[in-house]
């Protein structure tokens, strides 16, 4: 089964306010940043040709690799609850938070004894 992991249109529709919709933005460049950088998705460029977020973006599960499928199952969702959960702004770095997080989890996934 193809799962939908992200769809930038849904957050972006969660929320009519213009604050939360420029943090969604900044999450989505965040997260499809890092995972195009470390070569986690497969056959999708999240990304316009000027940078900006593709507004129709869909990532499903056949779009990343097993790693990056496993950075949604747990690290991934864990932030966007914290996000939810409205910390104070100074707290979340958006690209800050999720190089940090996502890193420590790829390089545990990365080590030789998780390697088949």
């Amino acid at each position: 089964m193809d799962i939908t992991l992200f769809n930038f249109r849904t957050f972006w529709e969660a929320n009519a306010d213009e604050d939360y919709r420029e943090d969604t933005i900044r999450m989505s460049i965040a997260l499809m940043t890092f995972l195009k950088n470390n070569n986690l998705l497969v056959d999708i460029d999240p990304f316009n040709e000027d940078g900006s977020i593709k507004e129709d973006l869909i990532i499903r599960k056949s779009n990343v690799t097993d790693e990056g499928f496993q950075l949604f199952v747990k690290p991934v969702n864990n932030w966007w609850n914290a996000l939810d959960r409205e910390p104070p702004r100074e707290s979340y770095y958006f690209g800050e938070w999720i190089d940090s997080c996502c890193e420590k989890v790829f390089y545990i996934f990365r080590r030789p004894q998780y390697l088949f």
